[in-house]
C-alpha cells in the first residue's frame, strides 16, 4: 500500500473541501424542496442554527478601490481590520445606521453622517479604506442574525443564500434559493481555518 507523503496530506488539511450541487441530493437535502422542507431536514440533523449571508460575496481594499460600486446597498456593509476595528453599516430610507467596535471606527462613522445618496456613501467608505490600510469593506447581514431552524421565521425567507454549519463535523454548507425553493447547495469541509 502506497503511504501519502506527508506535505500532500498537510495541503490537503488546509485547504479542505469543497463541492456543490445543483440537481439531486446532497447530505439529506434535495433540489428543488421548498425552504421549509428543508428547514425541517435540518432540524431533523440537529442543526439549531441558520445564518443569512449577503447576496454576493464582495470585498473592497485599497488595492481595488474601483470596485466600491459592487458594493450593495440592500442589505449593508461592513468594514474591518481584524484586529479590534469594527464598523457595520445597514442602509435605510433615512440613511445609514452605523454599529462600531472601537474609538477609531467610532471616529469614521461621523464620514457617513447626512449621507443617503449611494455615491456619498461610496466616498465616506473610500475615506475610510484610505486613511484605515488594513481595513476590508464587504457585503454583509446587519444586523448580524441567525435563525432557529425549529421556528420557521418567516423573515429567513427574504434571503436567497443561507449557511449553516454540520453538528459534530468541520463541515458547513451554504444554500442558494430561488423564490423559496432550494437551487444549489454547496459543501465546504475545513478542518483548520487560518487567520
Amino acid at each position: 500500500m502506497k503511504k501519502t507523503p506527508p506535505i500532500l496530506l498537510i495541503t490537503i488539511l488546509l485547504a479542505g473541501c469543497d463541492y456543490s450541487i445543483s440537481s439531486g441530493d446532497l447530505n439529506g437535502l434535495t433540489i428543488g424542496s421548498t425552504i421549509d422542507q428543508v428547514f425541517a431536514e435540518l432540524e431533523k440533523q440537529g442543526v439549531k442554527q441558520i445564518e443569512p449571508l449577503p447576496d454576493s460575496d464582495i470585498s473592497v481594499t485599497q488595492e481595488n478601490i474601483k470596485d466600491i460600486e459592487k458594493l450593495g446597498m440592500n442589505q449593508g456593509v461592513c468594514i474591518s481590520n481584524r484586529r479590534g476595528y469594527d464598523l457595520k453599516i445597514k442602509f435605510s430610507s433615512l440613511g445609514p445606521e452605523v454599529n462600531y467596535s472601537s474609538p477609531q471606527a467610532e471616529s469614521d462613522s461621523k464620514l457617513l453622517q447626512g449621507a443617503k445618496a449611494r455615491e456619498d456613501i461610496h466616498d465616506a467608505i473610500r475615506k475610510i479604506l484610505d486613511s484605515n490600510k488594513k481595513a476590508v469593506a464587504s457585503n454583509c447581514i446587519v444586523p448580524s442574525m441567525k435563525f432557529n431552524t425549529a421556528s420557521r421565521d418567516q423573515g429567513i425567507k427574504e434571503y436567497s443564500r443561507l449557511t449553516f454549519h454540520i453538528p459534530e463535523s468541520y463541515s458547513t454548507m451554504t444554500l442558494y434559493f430561488n423564490n423559496e425553493t432550494l437551487q444549489e447547495a454547496e459543501y465546504h469541509w475545513r478542518p483548520f481555518e487560518l487567520p
